[in-house]
């Protein structure tokens, strides 16, 4: 009964949602929702602290990466990154290697346990993907358009990132 409701107010405002202040509220919604599917799941809580997750999960999604650029993706100092993988490699969830084409420079990769600790902590999706079922086709089609613009408009927000070649092209014209 509650989805209905929520169902029903967010319809009744269907005229309001384009403003940017009701979308990000109703971000807001989807993300604390996603949060409750995950404590539920893991009863408590995920298994690693949020900033120790967020790089597992860049790795685990990205490929290996230096850890410079780790640290400018996640927003943090390089020696703060260096903490978090020390936590991350004394739990055999990511290894670090030099780079052959310049030994200057370490590369952090997720090991198999890693992976699999992000699948763990990927367990409330099998509520979620029964939550999205319930939607017909065309509105899948809509909430995976609505999503893949959402993503990508938030990236241009995250430290570090350049701007795609599109995106140049578009903010110079």
């Amino acid at each position: 009964m509650t989805i209905r409701a929520d169902q029903a107010m967010i319809t009744g405002h269907q005229a309001e949602a384009t403003d940017p202040a009701t979308l990000a509220h109703l971000v807001l919604q989807l993300c604390t929702s996603l949060q409750l599917l995950t404590v539920v799941a893991h009863r408590g809580g995920p298994e690693l602290p949020p900033r120790q997750r967020v790089t597992l999960q860049l790795l685990v999604a990205s490929g290996p990466a230096r850890v410079s650029d780790l640290a400018q993706q996640i927003g943090v100092s390089n020696p703060t990154m260096t903490g978090i993988l020390d936590r991350l490699e004394a739990r055999g969830l990511i290894v670090r290697e030099r780079d052959l084409r310049d030994r200057r420079v370490t590369i952090v990769r997720a090991t198999a346990s890693g992976a699999a600790l992000i699948t763990r902590e990927a367990a409330p999706f099998p509520n979620l993907r029964r939550a999205l079922d319930r939607l017909d086709e065309p509105e899948r089609v809509e909430v995976a358009r609505s999503l893949q613009l959402l993503i990508g408009a938030i990236s241009t927000e995250l430290p570090g990132r350049a701007p795609s070649v599109k995106e140049a092209d578009d903010r110079a014209r």
